[in-house]
Formats: C-alpha cells, structure tokens, sequence
C-alpha cells in the first residue's frame, strides 16, 4: 500500500503482513467504536479500479473523521497486488498519528 507525496505518512508499506501489523492495526485503534466507509463511485478499466469513497469516524480524542479518498487498485491473476490511497492529508496531520514504523521510500 502507498501514499504518495511528501508528507509523514508517505511511502510505500507492505508486504500484506506489515500493513495489517503496523498500519492498519495502530491506525484503527484510534478510531473509536466503528469506522465506516462508502464507496461513491467505482471505475474499473484492464488491470486497475479507481474508487471515489468516503470516510466517516470518531477519534478517541473526540474529534470527527470525516475523509474523501481516492484508491487506485491493480489486479493480476485475481488477486490485488497494488493500493495507492489519496485523501485529504492535512485531515490525517490534524487529527491522526502516524504509526510508529515508518513507511519505505520507493
């Protein structure tokens, strides 16, 4: 999975393992009950998926998530084998800490 730019959370992290571990797994535990999000439009075209969706939690601090996003997929074979997420990182600064592994600079 990757962000691309140059903000803190940018990189690429992986394998499927580490996100789970040391993205995913950190960045939830600041969400408080559930985390929702909804897809708003799904464009697929040869090996890739763009996906326009929407964001919508609360953070243990109390502060609202509200976030756009943008995921661009590959496929091969059936299975995903690449994720690039844009959203509104100014939003993620704000109200969100980095996990505490840093991603890999492509």
């Amino acid at each position: 999975m990757g962000f691309p730019g140059n903000w803190s959370w940018s990189g690429i992290w992986g394998p499927k393992e580490v996100v789970l571990r040391d993205l995913l797994g950190p960045l939830m535990a600041q969400f408080v009950g559930r985390y929702r999000s909804e897809a708003d439009l799904i464009l697929a075209d040869g090996d890739r998926v763009v996906v326009q969706a929407r964001g919508h939690a609360t953070t243990v601090r109390g502060e609202p998530y509200e976030q756009t996003y943008c995921y661009v997929f590959r496929v091969a074979n059936g299975r995903l084998t690449e994720v690039v997420e844009h959203c509104d990182t100014a939003l993620v600064e704000r109200v969100l800490r980095r996990p505490p592994r840093a991603p890999a600079r492509p």
